[in-house]
C-alpha cells in the first residue's frame, strides 16, 4: 500500500491498515435522514444548489464517464453490511438495464431499473472534504455511491458532473412508498433451536460430502460467519464475498484479513477492500451447497429478519 493510500485513510477514518472508508459517514447520513423523518436521497435532495448537484437520469452514459476520474472508492451496502473497494469503472458491460464492470479488482452488477435518482455532492464535514456521485432507488434508499480519492482525477469528475448536470435542480424528490418486492429469501427453516445448530468453522465443510443433488442447505449458528473468516486469514484462502441491495451488487474475490469490532461493527480492512457487517441484524445462518456448470460451489449465506440476504461468502 503506498504511503498516499496510508495517509487517505487515516482522514477518510479508516484504521490506516486498509482502503479508505466512508462507511460511518454513510451510516451518519443515513441516520440524520431518518432523525428527519426523511429518506436519505430526500435528505440529499435539501442540498440541490449548494452542495448538492442533481443529476440526468442517464445512468450508463455516467458510468462510462467515470473511467476517466480514474481510481475512485466505491461503495454498496444494505440495511446491516458494508462493502468497500478501490475500483475502476473500465471494462464495462451493458444489457438492457444492467451493467457489469470487470476490471482488474472491480466487480460490480448494476440494476439501472432500481436507479430512480443520482446526485454529485460535496461534502465538507468533521472529517474533511469529499466529493462523491450517490444514487437512490425510487424509494429514496441509497443503491450505490462512488467517492473520489486524492488519487483520482478532479478535472475528469468536473467535466462529469457538467455533462450530466440535470436541467431539474429541485430540493423536492419524489418518493414512492412500500418496500421493494423481496429478491431473495432464505432457504426452508429447519426447526431446530438456536443453541442446537452447528458451527461452521470452514466453507469446504466435510459434511458436503453426504450430501447428493443439484442443491441442498443447512442452517447453522450465526456466529459461523466469525470462524469462516478467521479460517480464511488463517489458511489465506481467497474468498467472494458480495454485499448488495436490489440495485447493485459488489464483489471482492480474494484473501481477507482479520475481523476486529469498529464502532460495534464486525469489520475487515484491506488495502483495497473493506467489509463492514452487524451481526444483530442477521436473522438466520446457511450453508449451501449448489451444482454449477463450473462444479460444486459451498457457500455461506447470512440473511435478516425479513428474508433478505446480507451477505454471500464463497471459497474460491
Amino acid at each position: 500500500m503506498t504511503e498516499q493510500t496510508t495517509v487517505e485513510s487515516r482522514k477518510s477514518g479508516a484504521n490506516g491498515s486498509g482502503a479508505p472508508c466512508e462507511h460511518q459517514r454513510s451510516i451518519d447520513q443515513r441516520a440524520l435522514a431518518a432523525s428527519r423523518g426523511i429518506t436519505e436521497a430526500e435528505l440529499v435532495a435539501t442540498q440541490v444548489g449548494r452542495s448538492a448537484v442533481r443529476l440526468r437520469p442517464e445512468w450508463q452514459l455516467t458510468l462510462h464517464r467515470l473511467g476517466a476520474v480514474g481510481p475512485v472508492l466505491c461503495l454498496t451496502a444494505n440495511d446491516h453490511a458494508t462493502i468497500e473497494s478501490v475500483a475502476r469503472y473500465r471494462n464495462i458491460a451493458t444489457r438492457g438495464q444492467a451493467a457489469q464492470v470487470a476490471d482488474a479488482d472491480t466487480d460490480l452488477c448494476l440494476f439501472f431499473s432500481e436507479w430512480h435518482a443520482g446526485f454529485a455532492v460535496r461534502d465538507d464535514g468533521d472529517r474533511g472534504p469529499r466529493r462523491s456521485l450517490q444514487f437512490f432507488d425510487a424509494r429514496g434508499g441509497a443503491v450505490h455511491k462512488v467517492f473520489l480519492l486524492t488519487s483520482s482525477d478532479p478535472g475528469a469528475f468536473d467535466e462529469l458532473v457538467v455533462s450530466q448536470t440535470s436541467r431539474n435542480q429541485s430540493t423536492g424528490q419524489s418518493i414512492e412508498a412500500g418496500p421493494p418486492e423481496r429478491l431473495s429469501r432464505p432457504p426452508l427453516e429447519t426447526g431446530a433451536q438456536e443453541d442446537s445448530l452447528p458451527v461452521v468453522h470452514d466453507i469446504d465443510i466435510a459434511q458436503a460430502r453426504l450430501f447428493t443433488g443439484p442443491m441442498w442447505s443447512r442452517r447453522v449458528a450465526k456466529v459461523s460467519v466469525r470462524h469462516v473468516l478467521e479460517a480464511a486469514m488463517v489458511s489465506s484462502v481467497p474468498l467472494l464475498i458480495m454485499v448488495g441491495n436490489h440495485g447493485a451488487l459488489q464483489i471482492h474475490n480474494g484473501p481477507v484479513g482479520g475481523a476486529q469490532q469498529v464502532d460495534g461493527w464486525l469489520t475487515i480492512q484491506e488495502p483495497t477492500f473493506n467489509l463492514h457487517l452487524d451481526e444483530s441484524g442477521i436473522a438466520s445462518a446457511w450453508v449451501v451447497r449448489k451444482a454449477t456448470p463450473d462444479g460444486v460451489v459451498t457457500s455461506l449465506e447470512l440473511y435478516d429478519g425479513g428474508g433478505e440476504m446480507i451477505v454471500y461468502l464463497a471459497r474460491l
